[in-house]
């Protein structure tokens, strides 16, 4: 265990094991809001008073011992200082890059154990993270203890035929900012799909097919009544005969 992190459980030992979240003391308040006002309710309306006023002396006593209390003046810098070290020197090395926790392959696992899953790196991490809550004891922000943003980098969008969650092409902002505008010069595989949708609806018909198909319509315009023309109904042959 490196010097750096015994300095900074000795600065932070009168802090909680582990403090309580921001998020989990705002649920807890009005949770205990909510039990008040049951038992400062009129007689008429139901409910357990005496087991709502046992739970929310419990959720005071929780956030009374396990929320982080504010540092010395005194002491801030050097906590900071400690934790940023033990976060660079011992946290970030072990942290597995975001491709690999995304993925997870052949390897993974074990890596992870060896590493950020390992007895020291987690009690780092518990430090680091007392040492965050306790600098920003007042603060409600609920990212405040959150070490993701440290992790290592890594494209999470490659498919990765050797992980357990290989994952779907996916193109890098570099290839994107890159693609050339409008439609692609060369052939593509959309434009073949579109180029043989297209051919399968158009018909060809030669010039008899045309003529043919216009004589249908015709004649099933005149069945109906639609065309009135002498000469054109002679020449469909559908002029009555003459006696």
């Amino acid at each position: 265990m490196s010097d750096a992190l015994k300095k900074l459980e000795t600065l932070t030992a009168a802090q909680p094991h582990n403090p309580m979240r921001p998020l989990v003391r705002q649920g807890y308040e009005e949770e205990i809001k909510r039990l008040e006002g049951m038992v400062g309710a009129p007689s008429w309306q139901g409910g357990d008073r005496g087991r709502a006023a046992r739970r929310a002396r419990e959720l005071r006593q929780m956030i009374e011992g396990q929320i982080p209390t504010p540092l010395e003046s005194k002491n801030k810098d050097e906590v900071h200082r400690l934790s940023e070290e033990v976060l660079k020197e011992m946290i970030q090395p072990a942290m597995l890059p975001l491709d690999v926790m995304k993925r997870n392959p052949a390897g993974a696992l074990r890596a992870y154990q060896r590493g950020e899953g390992s007895k020291g790196v987690k009690r780092a991490i518990l430090a680091v993270k007392r040492a965050k809550l306790a600098l920003e004891a007042e603060s409600g922000d609920p990212d405040t203890a959150n070490l993701e943003p440290y992790r290592p980098g890594g494209y999470a969008g490659y498919s990765r035929v050797d992980a357990q969650i290989p994952g779907g092409f996916a193109m890098t902002a570099q290839a994107k900012e890159n693609w050339p505008l409008g439609e692609p010069t060369g052939r593509t595989a959309v434009g073949e799909v579109k180029k043989r949708e297209t051919a399968k609806r158009t018909v060809k018909m030669t010039e008899a097919q045309r003529r043919a198909g216009g004589e249908r319509l015709l004649r099933a315009r005149a069945a109906k009544g639609q065309i009135k023309d002498p000469a054109t109904l002679k020449r469909l042959g559908l002029m009555p005969r003459e006696e």
